[in-house]
């Protein structure tokens, strides 16, 4: 039963992933690099590090509606930086 729930849930993370992916326009291994999974900050260091930060964040949001409300608002403060 656990291990269901387990399956379930590394399911559902997945697929946010890959939702995030496709937003973004990148292939989801992006999030896997080797130095994300290792820890190391190597290569590219603080963005890596930022970008993981952000889809832990996004991750850990169980509402549907917040998690879309999320990434609204990143995208506006990327059109703002552009400005």
């Amino acid at each position: 039963m656990i291990h269901d729930a387990h399956r379930r849930t590394v399911t559902t993370r997945a697929g946010a992933l890959a939702h995030i992916a496709d937003l973004l326009g990148v292939p989801i291994t992006k999030f896997y690099d080797p130095h994300l999974i290792r820890g190391a900050l190597e290569g590219r260091g603080e963005e890596a590090a930022a970008v993981f930060a952000l889809v832990q964040a996004y991750l850990a949001i169980d509402d549907a509606e917040t998690r879309h409300r999320s990434i609204q608002v990143v995208r506006a403060m990327a059109q703002a930086g552009r400005v």
